[in-house]
């Protein structure tokens, strides 16, 4: 029969195997996270580009301008946008949404995956945040139609959980630029502006 100390010591190392073991598993889980944010990232170059070069080459072509003369405000966690009235503009938009659906359903695949965090999205954010928003904002005005709002909602979330970031660092840069450039500045003035004795 094992002595009470013993069986202390037995059950301290089942435990810390187990620990060893969740910590493994942890870790293994990161890795695949990180991998399938590569492979997602892969897939927007491979696959998201092309289209994103058709749905914009068919705006020129057909002279669509009605996205780029919509007025859209973003707020923390709120999307505003002002249509452009013109019912031509908007009615050529209207007959090319079919050709549009690629688009929008190679960014809902790729977007899933981060916002159902089955893929590291801070991983990805690095990779294409800026690109990935820089987009998404020129098509917000389609995506809030009734025809894609529903169907491309992980379109949006990623949107509103990296646009955020991206601010802040905007706003963060903008203050050191201009931190910089005012002590510049000053210490110009001191110099040029020194106070020479009388009779120098």
């Amino acid at each position: 029969m094992l002595s009470a100390p013993l069986l202390a010591y037995f059950a301290f190392k089942a435990l810390e195997q187990i620990k060893v073991g969740k910590n493994a598993t942890k870790i293994q889980s990161q890795r695949d996270s990180i991998r399938l944010a590569a492979e997602r990232c892969e897939f927007f170059h491979k696959e998201v580009e092309p289209e994103i070069k058709k749905f914009f080459g068919c705006l020129k072509e057909k002279e669509i301008d009605f996205l780029e003369n919509c007025e859209v405000h973003i707020e923390k966690d709120r999307i505003k946008f002002k249509p452009y009235k013109n019912e031509e503009s908007l009615q050529k938009l209207v007959d090319e949404l079919d050709s549009f659906v690629a688009l929008f359903n190679r960014l809902e695949l790729f977007s899933m995956y981060f916002t159902g965090r089955i893929a590291n999205e801070e991983f990805a954010y690095y990779a294409l945040g800026s690109t990935y928003c820089k987009l998404v904002e020129r098509l917000i005005p389609v995506l809030m139609m009734s025809m894609f709002k529903d169907e491309c909602k992980h379109i949006m979330s990623l949107f509103l959980i990296w646009y955020p970031r991206l601010e802040k660092i905007s706003d963060e840069k903008r203050k050191q630029e201009l931190k910089k450039e005012l002590s510049e500045l000053s210490e110009k003035d001191i110099q040029d502006k020194k106070v020479k004795p009388l009779g120098a």
